[in-house]
């Protein structure tokens, strides 16, 4: 079946408008047929290729691995609602709709970037979703501002929600023996500015780069863009001078520099998780009790 359009439906959801698109799949916000009560997020990804089929599966399983998990783990995750194949050949997961991203969010703001307070408060919460990630034996690989949503119902605990597991990597079984695993051969993430040295270089993926793409994504949403900026080759010897020399980077948001410090210092197959969140907490005085400072303007979330 070929990706559906708006007023199509699936199973028992209409599709309603189309939220965004990525490397395999295609996001929908749907409501149900019947009850029409509250709105959904479908996500359909085609299964005529392996690697969708795969992707498919894989963020379907980490989302049933996450439903099984307390309250506080699981709150930092969509709900998945429902899942079914359609004609075999379009799998549909359907989860709770949260809110926009990190990167829509951040452009509205001039400059485009986020207070040292709100930015820790958010990678404090992404880390500890990579965190449940990793505990469950996976690694997300794909850690940037589109993957990232802010909560429906923002909370000093969840204001975010981690998504899209698909191009992850299985590192552990259930046994907790290491599974091991490729340099990658199925995503081109040697051209991403999101991911970390490593991974431009094509190494093993592994803990510590789920982190290194958080400090990017902390750098951002603070302002710097400096990292991601220039031709392949001159992000590569950037991120290569970064794993040396944090410091050259981090002079306009000192606060940053402990948890950078900490994350390039770190094991890549034993995580200081610990150590990360305590520099996070560190770096800049707020209250993990407070909510993000935020307001919605004319419907629209604004986050200072």
């Amino acid at each position: 079946m070929a990706c559906p359009y708006v007023d199509d439906v699936l199973r028992n959801y209409k599709i309603v408008e189309v939220l965004g698109s990525g490397e395999y799949g295609t996001a929908f916000a749907c409501v149900d047929a019947d009850s029409r009560h509250s709105t959904l997020a479908l996500k359909a990804s085609n299964l005529e290729t392996i690697f969708c089929e795969n992707c498919f599966k894989l963020e379907r399983t980490v989302l049933q691995r996450i439903s099984t998990l307390g309250t506080n783990e699981k709150s930092r995750f969509p709900t998945l609602v429902d899942n079914f194949v359609v004609d075999s050949t379009l799998g549909c997961l359907v989860m709770t709709k949260e809110g926009d991203s990190l990167g829509d969010v951040c452009k509205r703001n001039d400059p485009k970037k986020f207070s040292p307070t709100n930015v820790l408060k958010i990678m404090l919460s992404v880390g500890k979703s990579l965190q449940t990630i990793h505990s469950l034996g996976y690694i997300h690989r794909d850690i940037h501002w589109n993957n990232v949503l802010f909560a429906k119902t923002i909370t000093p605990a969840s204001p975010c929600k981690l998504i899209d597991y698909g191009v992850g990597k299985k590192f552990r079984n259930r046994r907790g023996n290491y599974v091991k695993n490729r340099p990658q051969r199925d995503v081109n993430f040697k051209e991403c500015g999101h991911v970390s040295w490593n991974v431009m270089m094509g190494g093993v993926p592994n803990l510590k780069d789920d982190f290194s793409s958080l400090m990017f994504l902390g750098l951002k949403i603070s302002g710097i863009s400096s990292l991601e900026i220039g031709s392949v080759s001159e992000v590569r010897h950037q991120k290569m001078i970064f794993e040396l020399d944090p410091s050259r980077f981090l002079r306009s948001v000192p606060w940053l520099l402990k948890v950078a410090c900490v994350i390039v210092d770190s094991d890549a197959e034993k995580f200081n998780y610990a150590g990360v969140f305590n520099a996070i907490k560190q770096g800049f005085p707020f209250d993990e009790e407070e909510i993000i400072n935020h307001s919605y303007l004319q419907g629209s979330l604004k986050v200072y």
